[in-house]
């Protein structure tokens, strides 16, 4: 393991420890309140070699990306990607066009749905596999490697973050580089769990403690795009659920787990964000 960081979005080394866990048996994780902006998060983390081992090995291998895309896992991102781009079409007073950077793209999904807006797009995925398959199925131009890894001249009209930016290190570092990266009239979006209850900590997998770094509250979110820079354009919190019809969301389990289990299942907290 690192040594202890400050915290990642104020700079500050007052914190309070939440909860202490061992995971994988050997690992042992603390997670940390900060005194100063309130933001929860793991300290230390894990070093990035072992932590990206572990991303692929709990999710990529688990949606059986390894070998090949699950026809479910294709479904519900091409769901997420199409309920993503109907919410951002509506943030654009232009055409609702221009260049997009997805990163941690995955298999390109949302790339591939807002390519057929007329968009230009680009992707950074450090995951090997599913970089090819949006490279050699879909068509998309992906970096891989990590987004502090990327350097590139261009301008983009939106940057796109589904469930990566609480994975992030140095978030207000990362904030600093996607402002001078966003046009005059750019957009970030930003879709992230909601971990505002400190009792879902204990019902977390072993590898979300191990890949996550910063739990996000709204309150906590909004505060961190504030103090860097940018005015909130949209913030709401969200069910789970990504579906096509009524009678999907009538028989959906996750729907049913959310209602008679309303700790099990965490919201998402969606933002949208433009710099000041």
């Amino acid at each position: 393991m690192n040594d202890l960081i400050p915290c990642p979005a104020c700079n500050k080394n007052e914190f309070e420890t939440l909860l202490k866990k061992r995971v994988r048996k050997m690992y042992d994780i603390s997670i940390v309140k900060c005194g100063e902006c309130g933001l929860v998060f793991n300290n230390p983390v894990l070093e990035e070699q072992l932590l990206q081992q572990f991303i692929f090995e709990d999710y990529y291998q688990s949606k059986e990306i390894s070998s090949h895309i699950d026809r479910r896992f294709v479904r519900h991102f091409k769901r997420r990607a199409r309920t993503h781009l109907k919410l951002i079409s509506g943030f654009y007073q232009k055409e609702f066009t221009g260049r997009a950077l997805d990163i941690g793209c995955g298999a390109g999904f949302f790339l591939n749905e807002i390519r057929k807006q007329g968009w230009s797009v680009r992707g950074i995925e450090p995951d090997a596999n599913c970089s090819q398959y949006a490279v050699n199925k879909l068509d998309i131009e992906v970096f891989r490697g990590l987004f502090k890894q990327y350097e590139t001249g261009d301008k983009f009209d939106l940057i796109y973050f589904s469930h990566v930016f609480d994975d992030l290190p140095e978030i207000s570092a990362v904030l600093d580089k996607v402002k001078e990266m966003l046009t005059s009239d750019g957009r970030i979006f930003i879709e992230v769990p909601n971990n505002n209850a400190d009792k879902n900590f204990l019902k977390v997998k072993d590898g979300d403690f191990l890949e996550n770094k910063c739990y996000f509250t709204v309150e906590t979110l909004l505060k961190l795009l504030k103090n860097n820079g940018f005015k909130i354009l949209y913030s709401k919190m969200k069910e789970p659920v990504y579906i096509n019809t009524f009678w999907q969301w009538v028989i959906s389990p996750i729907v049913l787990t959310r209602k008679l289990f309303p700790d099990r299942l965490k919201s998402l907290i969606r933002v949208i964000a433009a710099p000041i």
